[in-house]
């Protein structure tokens, strides 16, 4: 009784604020006018590399030319709003960002039905130059508070990034390639538990697919049954890999 008295003092003291625009709202999260400027996935999109179709199933290119991932699934398509709040979350310590981002992934998780599809949960990794320069990896936050709410195995280290690689965003499709290959390996001590396993690889935002595809790459060579990426937000565009 006396903790909810103190929760409401404090929430009047200090009310909660759109986590983009900084008004004062009545609940953790954004304003209705910054949820509007979020645009949603499209209704139908290729199962396997995300890019918006007029009906469900495969696109022609991943016909012709099949990615080393089995599954792509994202929230949002990115934008100003989306940078504003993944920048935050990973580079201005606002770790409390997790559970606002990770609803939205867990939701379309269950609209995807792909709960029932995989066996471990496991962020793209960063370089350790990074970890200590960011303090946390913000990937394995969202990964952990998933595969607790589906009751998976969550691992932080079976994949790690062994090479420090300049900043993808800041590349065209081919440098991302050549950036990332070669940067992950897998965990010896962790290679039994993945043999005939089906991973969801959790990541931020997709852009041309390098790095999920390197990932993908390492863990299908693992022995990994299946690799179905999860992302909070798409650049609009075909993938390149």
């Amino acid at each position: 009784m006396l903790k909810q008295i103190f929760i409401k003092i404090l929430r009047f003291i200090y009310p909660p604020r759109c986590y983009l625009c900084d008004v004062v709202v009545s609940f953790e999260g954004v304003c209705r006018d910054c949820f509007n400027k979020l645009q949603a996935s499209y209704k139908y999109n290729c199962n396997m590399c995300g890019i918006e179709l007029k009906i469900a199933g495969t696109c022609l290119n991943c016909l012709a030319k099949p990615k080393i991932f089995d599954t792509i699934s994202y929230c949002f398509v990115y934008n100003s709003e989306i940078f504003k709040l993944i920048n935050g979350f990973k580079n201005h310590d606002k770790s409390y960002l997790a559970k606002f981002i990770s609803n939205f992934l867990i939701k379309k998780i269950i609209e995807k039905q792909l709960a029932d599809k995989i066996d471990i949960v496991i962020p793209i990794p960063i370089h350790y130059r990074k970890l200590i320069k960011r303090k946390y990896n913000h990937t394995a936050i969202l990964s952990k508070i998933i595969a607790k709410h589906f009751d998976k195995p969550f691992t932080y280290n079976t994949l790690k990034k062994i090479k420090k690689t300049k900043d993808q965003m800041k590349l065209n499709g081919k440098k991302r390639l050549t950036n990332v290959k070669g940067a992950f390996n897998i965990n010896k001590n962790h290679l039994k538990y993945l043999k005939s396993k089906n991973i969801l690889l959790v990541d931020d935002v997709l852009t041309t697919g390098a790095t999920i595809n390197e990932c993908s790459k390492v863990l299908k060579e693992s022995g990994c049954r299946q690799v179905h990426i999860l992302i909070f937000a798409r650049v609009n565009g075909t993938l390149k890999v």
